[in-house]
Protein backbone atom coordinates (compact mmCIF):
# COMPACT_ATOMS: atom_id res chain seq x y z
CA UNK A 1 0.00 0.00 0.00
CA UNK A 2 3.10 2.19 0.50
CA UNK A 3 4.80 4.30 -2.36
CA UNK A 4 7.90 2.72 -3.44
CA UNK A 5 10.88 4.90 -5.27
CA UNK A 6 14.09 3.94 -6.42
CA UNK A 7 16.83 6.17 -4.36
CA UNK A 8 19.59 3.95 -5.81
CA UNK A 9 21.54 0.68 -7.27
CA UNK A 10 24.16 -1.20 -5.96
CA UNK A 11 26.20 -3.92 -8.40
CA UNK A 12 27.13 -7.49 -7.44
CA UNK A 13 29.39 -7.57 -4.33
CA UNK A 14 28.70 -4.26 -2.96
CA UNK A 15 27.76 -4.25 0.89
CA UNK A 16 24.86 -2.54 2.60
CA UNK A 17 23.45 -1.46 5.87
CA UNK A 18 26.82 0.09 6.99
CA UNK A 19 24.74 2.77 8.87
CA UNK A 20 22.83 0.48 11.06
CA UNK A 21 26.24 -1.26 11.34
CA UNK A 22 28.20 1.74 12.59
CA UNK A 23 24.87 3.19 14.73
CA UNK A 24 23.59 -0.76 16.15
CA UNK A 25 20.76 0.56 14.84
CA UNK A 26 17.77 -1.44 12.36
CA UNK A 27 17.84 -0.81 8.40
CA UNK A 28 15.66 2.17 7.76
CA UNK A 29 15.69 1.39 3.55
CA UNK A 30 14.72 -2.04 2.25
CA UNK A 31 16.59 -3.51 -0.41
CA UNK A 32 15.16 -5.22 -3.87
CA UNK A 33 17.09 -6.71 -6.51
CA UNK A 34 15.60 -6.48 -9.88
CA UNK A 35 16.04 -10.06 -10.61
CA UNK A 36 17.57 -13.21 -9.26
CA UNK A 37 20.26 -12.77 -6.85
CA UNK A 38 21.95 -14.07 -3.78
CA UNK A 39 22.36 -11.84 -0.34
CA UNK A 40 25.09 -12.98 2.77
CA UNK A 41 24.24 -11.73 5.86
CA UNK A 42 26.60 -11.11 8.39
CA UNK A 43 24.77 -10.66 11.84
CA UNK A 44 26.64 -8.07 13.92
CA UNK A 45 26.99 -10.93 16.63
CA UNK A 46 29.38 -12.45 14.42
CA UNK A 47 31.07 -9.93 13.88
CA UNK A 48 31.61 -8.50 16.99
CA UNK A 49 32.75 -11.79 17.90
CA UNK A 50 35.17 -11.95 15.16
CA UNK A 51 36.82 -9.01 16.75
CA UNK A 52 37.80 -11.56 19.69
CA UNK A 53 38.41 -14.69 17.72
CA UNK A 54 40.15 -13.23 14.63
CA UNK A 55 40.94 -9.44 15.26
CA UNK A 56 42.49 -8.95 11.99
CA UNK A 57 39.94 -10.18 9.71
CA UNK A 58 37.74 -8.39 11.98
CA UNK A 59 39.92 -5.22 11.00
CA UNK A 60 40.07 -6.12 7.41
CA UNK A 61 36.26 -6.53 7.24
CA UNK A 62 35.76 -2.95 8.83
CA UNK A 63 38.36 -1.40 6.86
CA UNK A 64 36.76 -2.66 3.76
CA UNK A 65 33.48 -1.96 4.58
CA UNK A 66 34.28 1.55 4.90
CA UNK A 67 35.95 1.85 1.73
CA UNK A 68 33.06 0.80 0.20
CA UNK A 69 31.25 3.87 1.74
CA UNK A 70 34.03 6.13 1.24
CA UNK A 71 33.38 5.13 -2.68
CA UNK A 72 29.90 5.87 -2.74
CA UNK A 73 29.96 9.56 -0.44
CA UNK A 74 32.69 10.18 -2.95
CA UNK A 75 30.76 9.75 -6.24
CA UNK A 76 27.10 11.00 -4.59
CA UNK A 77 29.67 14.03 -4.05
CA UNK A 78 30.73 14.15 -7.63
CA UNK A 79 27.29 14.11 -8.75
CA UNK A 80 25.80 16.44 -6.54
CA UNK A 81 29.20 18.76 -7.89
CA UNK A 82 27.72 18.25 -11.47
CA UNK A 83 24.03 19.36 -10.52
CA UNK A 84 26.05 22.78 -9.33
CA UNK A 85 27.44 23.34 -13.03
Amino acid sequence: GGRCKRVGAIEPGVTFGEFALFENSRRIADVVADGPAACYVLPIERLTSLAMSDPILHARLLRNIMRGMADRLRRATDEIRALED
